[in-house]
């Protein structure tokens, strides 16, 4: 966006706070509530993200129970993942045995890479790995997705700015 308006001026956070906010992105569970002034951005896909050297590596969709006897890591600072690969694993009938809290995607790949741990990788949020010992596998129950949502609070800012680079956001999820 910054390219095609080199004008803009976003201040990016990761943190919500609806008074300091114009625009947030934030994800959410499919049943969760939607807050107010929120659309849908993207529906995002989960896969369980092992070291290339694991069994889980090589088959083409796996059950999340395959992973039960896997330890985990996390992203510290993802509540939202975290959240919802606790529910994901729950529903899959374990509590995933966590052994590094990560602060960063890049670090987390190097971790599964080495073979230290699983995760559940959302692709979109954190991106699509570039370490060659890590493998994705698609999970095929139960369903590991959540929705992403584009939050405007009532008390944005500049609204042509931020109508313009939502409709930008929304045509990137699309394509």
């Amino acid at each position: 966006y910054k390219r095609l308006h080199p004008e803009a001026r976003l201040l990016i956070r990761t943190d919500f706070h609806e008074e300091q906010t114009d625009l947030c992105i934030c994800g959410a569970l499919p049943d969760a509530p939607a807050e107010k002034g929120s659309r849908l951005l993207l529906k995002e896909e989960f896969f369980l993200a092992v070291s290339s050297g694991s069994p889980l590596a090589a088959m083409q969709g796996a059950r999340l129970s395959d992973a039960k006897d896997q330890d985990f890591i996390t992203l510290c600072t993802d509540k939202s993942a975290r959240q919802a690969g606790m529910r994901f694993c729950r529903e899959a009938g374990f509590t995933p045995r966590i052994v590094c809290e990560c602060s960063d995607p890049e670090s987390a790949q190097r971790l599964i890479g080495a073979g230290l741990g699983a995760a559940l990788w959302p692709v979109y949020s954190w991106g699509v790995p570039r370490h060659p010992d890590l493998a994705l596998v698609p999970v095929s129950f139960p369903d590991c997705r959540r929705d992403i949502f584009l939050v405007r609070p009532p008390s944005g800012g500049d609204a042509a700015l931020l109508g313009d680079f939502c409709r930008f956001l929304q045509n990137k999820s699309k394509g």
